[in-house]
């Protein structure tokens, strides 16, 4: 019976939305897989329990790290449509309303970025290594010429 059951959701989920799974753990709990990308300390795909929220999902990635933009958390949802939800992990840590905090569905991709401020530091240390070297050519340009 319980087999049957998770055919039947397997199927409904691939109808309505493509390719999604839902798998069964050993006690028989439906588990869902979902992904999560970016400044956290272990991304990877995760298989949890459905009615899962976010910061669950957080607590096993292990946190988020250093460089993580977590006023603009991304959550793109596995359905027909393109649905993208954008959280405020900042505002959940400075006044704990859980309300805002969505509730993952199989096959969402959680998306967390680097702030602003280490994208443009490391900009500016790209920038740097390119002028040290165009500089250094230019150096031994201006020495060959001048034998």
């Amino acid at each position: 019976m319980v087999f049957f059951f998770f055919l039947l959701v397997q199927y409904e989920l691939e109808e309505r939305r493509g390719k999604s799974y839902v798998y069964l753990d050993e006690q028989g709990e439906l588990q869902m897989k979902v992904h999560i990308w970016g400044e956290v300390k272990a991304p990877g795909v995760y298989s949890i329990p459905r009615g899962t929220d976010l910061i669950t999902l957080f607590s096993l990635a292990g946190g988020y790290s250093k460089k993580a933009d977590i006023s603009s958390v991304k959550v793109i949802h596995n359905t027909t449509e393109e649905s993208v939800t954008v959280v405020n992990l900042e505002e959940f840590l400075k006044k704990g309303k859980r309300g805002q905090i969505p509730i993952l569905q199989p096959g969402d991709v959680v998306i967390v970025e680097e702030t602003k401020s280490v994208r443009f530091r490391e900009t500016i240390s790209y920038m740097r290594d390119i002028l040290l070297v165009v500089g250094t050519y230019f150096n031994l340009y201006l020495l060959w010429k001048e034998r």
